[in-house]
């Protein structure tokens, strides 16, 4: 039989590395002592902002001087736009044109004349015959995470090909109801084995103390709904955990978060799965200093 060692330290129960470690922290509230509110979760959906701001992009934007608009498909070297931009979900939508003159004029131009409300963002030329000059203009002073990415090419008779794309990313709404309040006042963490960087047994920690219970909350509620894209690949999670909300030690839990797996965590809702949320390291991190290793 393998030797356990079990201490008690500073009212904690702590067992060796031979065994799961049990721990809670804090004391349960009385039904009459104030408890801090959670801060509430968004359940709005960002589309109709980001339409707002793709249509602003493609009306704000500069062509040079005597550009025609090309109605055929994009050229070699073109077939793509040269950036993509995440997380959430994307929408975005591109425009061709013929210009007079050399690719490096064109992009000379457009570099001088960015969209208002963007800055510049990254360069470069693709390893493409021929190849596209290219840069992005990154959205600014916006909670929307947006671009526009001129490219261009030589086309016929001196001319060059110039496309850009204009893209922009926004949160999805998080289901309703997916909201952990101040009726939940105990917390139960669950660790799984941890292997790298340092072998760790699993833990599990019960938390009944407002500090750390709100700061739970407050996490899981700042969470918001993933894009719903699949991954071809994903990296494997080097922790897992499952999070139970409830109002009571007794209760059966409210809320059960189960993650992070495949950048994002897995909900239920009295007992049914509701969806995804998008993996944050703020919960990533609160949860790591909690429960400790």
């Amino acid at each position: 039989m393998a030797a356990c060692l079990v201490l008690v330290v500073a009212g904690i129960l702590v067992s060796s590395r031979h065994t799961p470690v049990h721990v809670t922290v804090g004391d349960q509230a009385g039904s009459g002592t104030p408890w801090p509110a959670p801060s509430p979760a968004t359940f709005r959906s960002y589309k109709p902002d980001a339409e707002a701001l793709l249509n602003r992009l493609q009306s704000g934007f500069v062509v040079p001087p005597g550009a025609t608009i090309l109605t055929a498909d994009p050229p070699s070297g073109l077939e793509q736009a040269a950036t993509a931009i995440g997380p959430g979900v994307n929408i975005a939508t591109h425009r061709l044109w013929t210009v007079p003159g050399t690719p490096e004029t064109a992009i000379s131009f457009l570099q001088g004349h960015l969209v208002s409300g963007t800055a510049m963002g990254d360069s470069g030329v693709a390893a493409n015959d021929p190849p596209p000059l290219w840069f992005d203009e990154d959205v600014t002073e916006t909670g929307l995470v947006g671009d526009v990415t001129p490219e261009v090419v030589p086309g016929p008779a001196g001319t060059t090909i110039l496309r850009v794309d204009f893209e922009v990313a926004y949160s999805p709404g998080r289901p309703n109801g997916e909201e952990v309040t101040a009726s939940d006042r105990y917390v139960s963490v669950s660790r799984g084995a941890e292997t790298f960087p340092t072998p760790s047994p699993a833990r599990q920690v019960t938390f009944t103390d407002p500090a750390s219970v709100v700061a739970l909350a407050d996490a899981f509620n700042a969470l918001v709904a993933t894009s719903g894209a699949e991954y071809e690949s994903c990296p494997g999670p080097l922790v897992s955990y499952r999070i139970s909300f409830r109002p009571s030690a007794t209760a059966p839990p409210d809320f059960v978060v189960q993650g992070p797996d495949c950048n994002a965590w897995y909900v239920s809702v009295n007992g049914k799965a509701t969806g995804e949320l998008e993996e944050s390291s703020n919960l990533n991190s609160l949860l790591s200093s909690l429960v400790g290793p």
